[in-house]
């Protein structure tokens, strides 16, 4: 073989070697770039492993988080995030809380004594009419019957004593014009008097009794049975009253009690809230902050997101 064979074969192997050297494995702690040889999946949890995410329902930032490979004990505070914002609102939510519930326990007594008050005035309204219509019972089955009844009598014994008189009279005129005496004429006089006084009271007894039976009649009816229909409109008019108590109280009770619930409610989750800002270990195990998530591990200072991952939490088993 001649020199310049020799030279090309050296050549050769030369690009060989190079070419197998640029085709190792990279050093120890250099990352290997993507690509289609080296693309591997996603690695999934360790067993036992328990995530523990942000339940807040807003972005808070962390005030402190354990640091990565520490065991911890259940019950410990892993993580505390910065709760001053809902600590705030939470006391404008007390006294908000405070004040519907007030509210809410005026509104019902309100109720209790507008309802209580209408009831009053309807059992007062009752007692009125029934008083009324024992008014009108007393005066056409008692008072007028009797009244009647004795003007019936006056009137009777009124006309009678008339009678009487007129036979009286009619005797001793004809006693005076056959006798012609002194006292057959002086008797006579007395008694025409006397008739003449008869007739008088008889009339007027006769008057009285028509005047019973029409007008006095009449208008006593009249006014007893007004009062009794005025009665009736005041048991009509407060038993309204009631029902309108009623359901205006109803309408501003309810307002109030929802009002309350609402804020009660919103007091419920700012409390909720505060004490989820703080997570504590449900077991025994080791902290790391995840690397399979896609997030960056947190730190003091950062903003924790809703469902965010913060920490993992190991088995003490686990290598």
């Amino acid at each position: 073989m001649n020199r310049s064979k020799r030279v090309a074969v050296l050549l050769i192997g030369i690009l060989l070697v190079w070419a197998g050297l640029g085709r190792q494995a990279p050093l120890a702690g250099e990352r290997q770039a993507p690509g289609p040889g080296n693309r591997q999946a996603k690695a999934s949890p360790p067993a036992g492993s328990v995530d523990l995410r942000c339940q807040m329902e807003q972005p808070m930032t962390v005030l402190s988080v354990v640091p990565p490979g520490k065991s911890v004990k259940k019950g410990d505070l892993l993580i505390e995030l910065d709760a001053s914002t809902l600590t705030d609102k939470r006391i404008q939510q007390v006294f908000q809380t405070r004040k519907t519930e007030t509210d809410w326990i005026l509104a019902r007594e309100s109720q209790h004594w507008e309802k209580q008050t209408a009831s009053g005035q309807i059992e007062l309204a009752q007692k009125a009419l029934r008083l009324a219509q024992g008014q009108l019972k007393a005066f056409t089955e008692g008072e007028y019957p009797h009244q009647l009844a004795l003007a019936e009598g006056a009137a009777a014994l009124a006309d009678e004593k008339r009678r009487m008189l007129e036979d009286r009279v009619a005797y001793l005129r004809h006693a005076a014009e056959t006798q012609k005496e002194e006292t057959a004429q002086t008797s006579l006089q007395e008694t025409e008097l006397a008739l003449q006084e008869a007739k008088l009271q008889s009339y007027a007894a006769t008057g009285s009794l028509v005047l019973l039976k029409s007008a006095v009649h009449d208008n006593k009816v009249a006014e007893l049975e007004l009062a009794v229909a005025q009665r009736e409109f005041d048991v009509t008019r407060a038993k309204d009253a009631l029902s309108a108590a009623t359901a205006r109280g109803g309408a501003i009770l309810q307002l109030a009690e929802t009002s309350y619930q609402m804020a009660a409610n919103q007091l419920a989750k700012l409390d909720d809230q505060i004490v989820k800002s703080k997570t504590f270990a449900p077991q025994d195990g080791i902290v790391v902050y995840p690397d399979d998530t896609g997030e960056a591990a947190i730190r003091p200072g950062a903003v924790a997101r809703p469902r965010q991952v913060l920490v993992r939490l190991l088995p003490v088993t686990q290598p």
